[in-house]
């Protein structure tokens, strides 16, 4: 029975400080005479008692994060926690929270000024100094127990240098900053306190459990070159040693990871259907990551049989077990009285590497919704990490730089990047493959031929090895992106679809390759080594070049930036992106990277307005040319024998569609409905071509060539293209404009 000690809560006590910890606002009662002395120090009025007078006064920006981390743990369920702050020597305890098995100290810093950068090596080397007067002063809270120890450092609004990184773990300080909280967070609100068993298998890894009965009757087998064993245990036991290896930032020093989070939906109605005597017949697939497990075979065995029947003697140790798949029926059961009373089937495999792990993953889901695209980009970046191919090996790598360019705290494009299964959001909105599309038409990386292994082209930031280059290139664009965040604040931070022109798929692509031209040029010009110089060095030398993309934003009009945002697709990307070589090159006139004076010469809309008059003009002559050439060879029943069946039911649609609201005179007709694609369908119909259509509609010169029809109508599809094409945002090049030329003087002979 769980006992009451100083300063630690339990049962009703712990819930009333849960409540209290969930108030905004600190409240006090105090006499009626002293209500000016508080007022003048912050405090508010709240209401006017018989007796005396009730203020508040809102918690500090540190006391409302002490409390959200005190929450968590809390709602992760540990049963005894402080009621107050306690001072032990000379560190401060912001949160105790126990079990039967273990107690926590948590230690929590914060900021007001969004993701400040700074040391807390002070603070840390106290928690160490102080570890001996931790343990004995939870000795004397919890005596007569033997409990485990972890120390949890907490931040929010601070990026810490690698030196306080690398302290605490060389220290095993366990430290949590804003993803490890949101991961635990969200985890809770799904689980509710069966969580807890997640976060003591991060906690104490490999530490035993004790008295945790490990003895389990089971089938020892092989299967794909892999021992495995077939058994059937209780949920309660394999929830104590299992862990999900989550695909989230909170776990990424345990990478390669794949299982999405748990959904709370289906969490509750699986333990709807538990509770209800529901069961699951098909296995759970799970990885023990252990060298030699204790298989007790039998004394009675079937003799030919390739697999033996004994009892395995699982791990008793915390994250043992790696559940592959099944997540959700094992956790379905953790908030159930059937956690003890039901068992579970379990094919558990042994000591399989975190790579196979994720192909088996992979293998199960092939078939199913549960495998996004964007998850499977992202695992194969862990898949192709080594490969003896290096082309996988850069794909890989291109792939985890675009990754962490969302998920760290210290990158501009934190959670701007849809990593995983994250959802898309108007604040989340770049994918993975626009970031890694820039770097594949980059010269950052070194190039290989796909087939060949060969290397065609070497990297201006790649030494070769792909752990080193990350951490180059990584930061390298980090500060890239941070000198842009700083010189256009508001725009970088705008998340309104309408009025966001930076942050955006086609920006972020543009910015990417800009920078590589800069980079390329300066290379090129100067002979400069971007691998061997130091953060200042190429700070000043590509700072100008970047002042001029800071001053296009700043001086581009709204309409303008609307019109190069509404360029979709690949050519919309490449349209941004030579906008930013102009407006560098407007600047710095030998800045004038391959191709940008080629692109503009055909992209500056000249021909624009004259050939959407050829349009115009071509369009209504064929229109009346083709009815005309119908109505002559068909008669009046011309609509329907002259279009094919397809065209014509398309056409009856889309005019049912327009004339569905309008009154009868206003109606429009099936044949002036028509795109400027069907007219080849129509022209190409075997009877229409032979009889109508085969002189009319040939062009000049093009009488005898191969492919018959389809070859002689291609023109008609071009046409549709260049047709369709937006008047504001494409602009038609010269060549264009001559067949536009041609193709009106030939028909209309004007």
């Amino acid at each position: 029975m769980t006992k009451e000690f100083e300063n630690i809560l339990i049962g009703k006590k712990l819930e009333s400080e849960k409540r209290s910890r969930t108030q905004e606002y600190n409240f006090l009662k105090i006499e009626h005479k002293k209500i000016n002395e508080y007022l003048e120090n912050n405090w508010e009025l709240e209401k006017v008692l018989k007796i005396t007078t009730k203020i508040k006064k809102l918690k500090s920006y540190n006391e409302l994060f002490i409390n959200k981390s005190w929450k968590l743990f809390f709602n992760l369920g540990f049963e005894q926690m402080n009621g107050r702050q306690v001072l032990v020597g000379d560190v401060t305890i912001d949160i105790i929270a126990a079990d039967d098995e273990t107690v926590l100290f948590v230690f929590c810093e914060s900021s007001k000024e969004a993701q400040k950068r700074q040391s807390l090596l002070t603070s840390l080397v106290k928690i160490i100094e102080n570890k001996l007067n931790l343990i004995n002063y939870a000795r004397e809270q919890f005596p007569g127990t033997k409990k485990k120890y972890s120390y949890i450092f907490m931040t929010n609004n601070y990026i810490l240098p690698d030196q306080d990184l690398v302290f605490m773990k060389q220290k095993n300080i366990i430290y949590f900053n804003e993803e490890s909280i949101k991961y635990y967070e969200e985890l809770s609100g799904h689980l509710g306190r069966a969580a807890r068993f997640q976060l003591l298998g991060y906690l104490f890894t490999g530490q035993k459990i004790p008295g945790m009965d490990n003895r389990i009757p089971a089938i020892e087998g092989k299967m794909g070159g892999h021992k495995y064993y077939s058994f059937s245990i209780e949920p309660e036991k394999l929830l104590k040693i299992g862990y999900v290896l989550h695909r989230n930032n909170a776990n990424k020093q345990m990478m390669p990871t794949y299982q999405r989070i748990i959904k709370k939906s289906r969490l509750n109605s699986i333990q709807d259907f538990v509770d209800e005597g529901g069961f699951f017949p098909n296995s759970l697939i799970i990885n023990i990551e252990k060298e030699d497990l204790n298989f007790d075979r039998s004394d009675k065995q079937v003799l030919d049989a390739i697999s033996r029947i004994g009892v395995l003697h699982l791990p008793q140790s915390y994250r043992s077990a790696y559940i592959i798949d099944g997540q959700h029926r094992l956790y379905g059961y953790a908030n159930s009285e059937y956690a003890s009373k039901n068992s579970i089937p379990v094919v558990a495999f042994v000591n399989l590497d975190r790579k196979e792990q994720i192909k088996l993953f992979m293998d199960i889901n092939e078939n199913q919704k549960a495998v996004s695209k964007n998850l499977r980009t992202t695992l194969n970046a862990d898949l192709l990490w080594e490969s003896e191919n290096f082309f996988e090996r850069k794909t890989a790598l291109k792939s985890q730089i675009s990754q962490s360019l969302g998920e760290d705290l210290d990158s501009p494009l934190y959670q701007r990047i849809i990593v995983g299964e994250n959802p898309k959001t108007d604040y989340c909105s770049i994918t993975l493959e626009s970031v890694k599309k820039a770097l594949d038409d980059s010269d950052f990386l070194e190039k290989y031929d796909k087939k060949s292994n060969k290397l065609l082209e070497i990297g201006t930031l790649d030494i070769g090895n792909n752990d080193e280059t990350s951490l180059i290139l990584l930061r390298f664009l980090k500060e890239y992106f941070i000198y842009i965040e700083k010189g256009l604040e508001s725009e970088w931070k705008e998340s309104n679809k309408t009025n966001s022109f930076i942050v955006i798929n086609s920006g972020i692509y543009s910015l990417i390759r800009i920078l590589n031209d800069i980079v390329n040029y300066l290379v090129k010009r100067e002979n400069f080594d971007f691998k061997e110089m130091n953060k200042e060095e190429v700070k000043n030398e590509i700072s100008p070049y970047l002042d001029s993309i800071i001053e296009f934003y700043k001086s581009t009009s709204k309409d303008e930036l609307i019109l190069i945002k509404k360029s979709y697709g690949a050519g919309g990307r490449i349209k941004y992106w030579r906008t930013l070589q102009r407006a560098i090159n407007k600047n710095y006139p030998e800045f004038c990277p391959e191709g940008m004076k080629e692109y503009w010469q055909n992209n500056d809309m000249r021909f624009n307005n004259d050939s959407y008059d050829m349009i115009r003009d071509i369009e209504t002559y064929i229109n009346k040319d083709f009815k005309e050439k119908l109505i002559n060879y068909y008669g009046d029943d011309w609509f329907k024998s002259g279009l094919p069946r397809k065209v014509y039911d398309e056409a009856m649609q889309l005019a049912a569609s327009k004339n569905y609201d309008k009154l009868k005179e206003d109606e429009v007709s099936p044949w002036t409905c028509l795109n400027t694609i069907h007219y080849r369908e129509i022209a190409v119909k075997k009877e229409n071509w032979l009889h109508i259509f085969s002189n009319a509609y040939t062009m000049p010169g093009e009488e005898k060539i191969s492919g018959g029809k389809d070859a002689k109508t291609k023109w008609i599809e071009k046409f549709s293209r260049i047709r369709n094409e937006n008047h504001h945002t494409y602009s038609i090049t010269e060549k264009e404009f001559e067949f536009l030329e041609k193709i009106r003087t030939w028909l209309i002979r004007v």
